[in-house]
């Protein structure tokens, strides 16, 4: 194994703990908020609060993160993360929500590509032949593992719970034990890079060189270059479909579950089966990466046409998924849908940071994660307005028919050029 994957695995392992420590309390969250007795519409008005914190605030944040360090921001996020959870979990009522719910959206926006830029720029300075799709899958291979470990702790420790009560907890305790391993990996981080972000402004410099040239160092121009136009224009139109079966598949699933088992309702008392399901999802992302490298090398580093292959199959599983007649061939396209997802996340982020000089990176990658929620708000209210008029399942089929439309675009020329090797780490 080369330097840089050597790297790029450390780097995933690093990650990982973060997402695991998110993947202990996501499961549980909307449980947890109703505990307190909110209702789904006071619940929408804390959702909606940090999906505004970060739209407002995700591109300012990059931008902050270029000019005074991605180390800097990052542990900023740590600190307004740890707000977050110390105001819901100290004031569990509305006001704790929507206050908590807002300072979880900034921390979302200080993170938003900020250690991911300082990768990127510091797997260039290692040894080895290797372009970035390959290190980007290490990392989410790693992280995934990690993050599915995670879930599976929280999968027995709630299946303990739900099935031998006297044992039983408040889901207070899982908050907390996610937010102090947030606490424990923001302590880590900061030694780990104190001082690393700052002497790679050298290395930068000299890397920034074997990068493509921009005609302007905006982000505007760089956002009209042929590739990053499509990209974002691209996760406007595919996130709706990862949008929609986030937020909405219980409302398919459990109906399914309900034909066999009549009194079974998806509350706090099978919180075991999400984190299940999330540690599945997790180990399946994990095994799939090495997969999407074998096929970018297969098709030549077409990298578009890989990321093409992979969508169709998510499409498919769409679909198959909306027309499900019982709980396990459901469970089944859930699990393949969410996988083919993640799957393609390695070249598409070669594709963006190829294009982008470094001293612009994080703001860059948060001008994608905004247009990225962007297509988000799109699914929710694709759902909301649509099943006004149709059922859910033929709102999910739609989506999946508009998303065969929508990939088309990863087949244009400009997104399957094959470029040579960044030479960044020849020394």
């Amino acid at each position: 194994m080369s330097e840089r994957l050597r790297f790029s695995r450390i780097f995933g392992l690093h990650q990982g703990w973060m997402a695991g420590s998110m993947f202990l309390m996501l499961p549980i969250l909307p449980a947890w908020l109703m505990s307190w007795g909110l209702s789904p519409a006071e619940m929408a008005i804390g959702y909606v609060t940090m999906g505004a914190m970060v739209i407002v605030l995700e591109v300012p944040c990059g931008m902050l993160a270029d000019k005074f360090g991605r180390l800097t921001l990052y542990m900023s996020g740590v600190v307004f993360f740890t707000a977050a959870m110390s105001i819901m979990l100290l004031s569990p009522n509305l006001v704790g929500a929507v206050a908590g719910f807002a300072c979880w959206g900034t921390a979302l926006a200080m993170n938003s590509g900020t250690l991911q830029a300082w990768f990127v720029e510091a797997f260039r300075t290692k040894g080895g032949e290797e372009e970035l799709q390959p290190g980007f899958a290490v990392v989410s291979k790693y992280a995934s593992l990690i993050a599915a470990t995670f879930s599976l702790l929280g999968a027995v420790v709630t299946a303990v719970w739900a099935f031998v009560p006297a044992w039983s907890m408040p889901l207070d305790t899982v908050v907390v034990g996610a937010l102090g391993s947030m606490l424990l990996h923001g302590v880590f981080t900061f030694f780990w890079l104190k001082g690393k972000t700052h002497s790679n402004q050298q290395t930068q410099q000299q890397t920034s060189t074997a990068a493509p040239k921009q005609p302007s160092e905006s982000i505007i121009a760089l956002c009209r270059n042929p590739v990053i136009w499509r990209l974002l224009a691209l996760a406007v139109l595919i996130t709706p479909l990862f949008s929609a079966v986030e937020k909405f598949w219980p409302a398919l699933f459990e109906p399914l579950l309900q034909n066999v088992w009549p009194d079974i309702s998806l509350t706090e008392d099978v919180a075991w089966v999400f984190y299940l399901l999330f540690a599945l999802l997790s180990f399946g992302s994990s095994v799939v990466q090495p997969l999407m490298t074998q096929l970018c090398r297969l098709l030549n580093q077409q990298l578009g046409k890989a990321i093409y292959a992979v969508y169709v199959a998510k499409c498919l599983s769409l679909f198959m998924l909306a027309i499900s007649t019982n709980w396990w061939m459901f469970l089944i396209s859930w699990l393949l849908f969410n996988v083919f997802m993640s799957m393609a996340s390695s070249a598409a982020s070669q594709l963006l940071n190829d294009r982008v000089p470094d001293k612009k990176r994080a703001s860059m990658m948060s001008v994608q994660s905004l247009f990225t929620r962007i297509g988000g708000i799109g699914g929710s209210l694709a759902i909301g307005v649509g099943t006004l008029y149709l059922n859910i399942n033929s709102m999910f089929m739609l989506l999946a028919c508009f998303g065969f439309l929508a990939i088309s675009l990863y087949l244009s020329p400009a997104l399957n050029n094959r470029s040579e090797p960044t030479k960044e780490a020849v020394a």
